[in-house]
């Protein structure tokens, strides 16, 4: 009996070390790569960044856009004349949509996130999105051309449940992403802290609070939760319709929930970096970007074998 005890207690003190050996590992990653995938997958889509830069003859931009989004992996363009008038449009498309359940696909994760189907096609003009400015910020942020990875057209609907007992999305969370693809987002709805806005910690203070041991979203000791809260060291990502934030999902973000009678909307693409203009790529591969394959997928397991 004796001796039973003493095996169970000594396979207990190796599960704990080896939490505390996963937990130390997954830290490091997360304060240097800002992710917790392999050292593999980090260095093959680092190669693949620069094979892509090897093959790139533009001019990178040098405009604040690309300063923030360098300096804080965050970046907010302001919305403008024809700027407003695409959300407009596009807005007036998901009026038109969102009534039929056939063209809704709720997440899995939050029924209140409501994607639209095919929505490359469905929303013809979304790629103006990617106007002069945000193809030039793209191109000088990630020194090579760019492509569409995915793209998707979203509402998300007000939330009923208690905020504390929100999930998945409304609770701070780095998306564990190759840090090679970001996001490109237009509100098409008015957007602030009560109808939707997300917040973001940029990039300093993520990696303050990945130092700090944050990585699991369900597992936060109330003292860094505090941190997390603390409404000193995060932005909220406020805009009218027609703003369009560009960031990496990998920073530490949450997303809000509208408050009734709001709801908000908007349109999303993920990007990463190409050999190839990003049009040329699209007209190839338009079938591809808004596929219910491609959304069920988090990223491309080889980058040099996607497309």
């Amino acid at each position: 009996m004796t001796s039973m005890k003493n095996l169970l207690k000594r396979s207990e003190r190796l599960r704990a070390a080896k939490r505390r050996l996963d937990q130390a590992r997954i830290r490091w990653h997360m304060i240097h790569l800002q992710n917790h995938l392999g050292i593999a997958e980090n260095l093959k889509y680092a190669l693949y960044q620069r094979w892509c830069r090897a093959a790139y003859r533009g001019k990178p931009a040098t405009n604040q856009a690309v300063r923030d989004l360098r300096a804080n992996l965050f970046a907010v363009l302001p919305a403008n004349e024809a700027r407003r008038a695409l959300a407009a449009a596009l807005a007036s498309v998901m009026d038109g949509l969102y009534p039929d359940p056939a063209n809704r696909n709720p997440s899995v994760m939050d029924p209140s996130f409501v994607q639209m189907n095919d929505a490359i096609n469905a929303f013809p003009n979304a790629t103006d999105i990617l106007d002069q400015e945000v193809r030039s910020t793209l191109e000088a942020f990630f020194g090579s051309n760019f492509k569409i990875y995915r793209a998707c057209g979203y509402r998300t609907l007000p939330k009923s449940e208690p905020y504390q007992e929100l999930q998945n999305a409304w609770r701070w969370h780095s998306d564990c992403y190759p840090s090679q693809i970001i996001k490109v987002m237009m509100y098409l709805t008015d957007t602030d802290r009560h109808s939707g806005a997300f917040r973001v910690h940029p990039f300093a203070n993520s990696k303050r609070l990945f130092r700090l041991g944050f990585f699991d979203r369900y597992a936060v000791p109330d003292a860094l939760q505090r941190e997390l809260d603390d409404a000193e060291t995060y932005v909220w990502a406020e805009g009218p319709a027609g703003t369009i934030v560009i960031f990496d999902d990998n920073l530490v973000h949450r997303a809000t929930p509208p408050e009734p009678p709001h709801h908000r909307d908007v349109f999303v693409f993920e990007v990463m970096p190409s050999r190839e203009p990003w049009d040329a790529h699209l007209k190839a591969h338009r079938q591809d970007v808004s596929s219910p394959a491609r959304l069920g997928m988090k990223w491309p397991a080889n980058p040099f074998r996607f497309e």
